[in-house]
């Protein structure tokens, strides 16, 4: 069984022969991480559906600047720091909008009106 700094340098090599045009190699590292970062990235943000989509642009960005991974740091650190990022641009984006959908209305609203009714009730008597 390989060592954890094993699997790292062969993770690396697949990314060098991605990035040399191999395909393949990057699905093997889509493979190796994609579960990891998914509940890395739904740890921060909380919501299953949006982490896929993060999930899937880190390896997107990944793929595309690629050129810049500079080997200071393991792949996986390089490829968590993006992700991190993203959930963060995310969460700041969620806060700024202050967006509560309309279920979510749906739902607080009864709860809302049996809290007015009974402060209304304490303040009656």
């Amino acid at each position: 069984m390989k060592s954890e700094s094993e699997r790292a340098g062969s993770n690396e090599e697949c990314f060098r022969l991605y990035l040399e045009g191999n395909d393949k190699a990057f699905e093997k590292l889509v493979d190796v991480y994609e579960d990891e970062l998914l509940r890395f990235i739904n740890s921060i943000i909380n919501d299953y559906h949006e982490s896929e989509h993060l999930m899937i642009e880190a390896f997107a960005k990944l793929a595309e600047h690629g050129g810049r991974f500079a080997g200071k740091s393991s792949l996986k650190t390089y490829l968590f720091a993006i992700g991190k990022n993203l959930a963060f641009t995310y969460v700041k984006k969620r806060r700024r909008e202050h967006h509560i959908s309309y279920e979510e209305c749906l739902n607080t609203l009864p709860c809302l009106i049996k809290t007015v009714f009974h402060i209304s009730c304490i303040v009656r008597y």
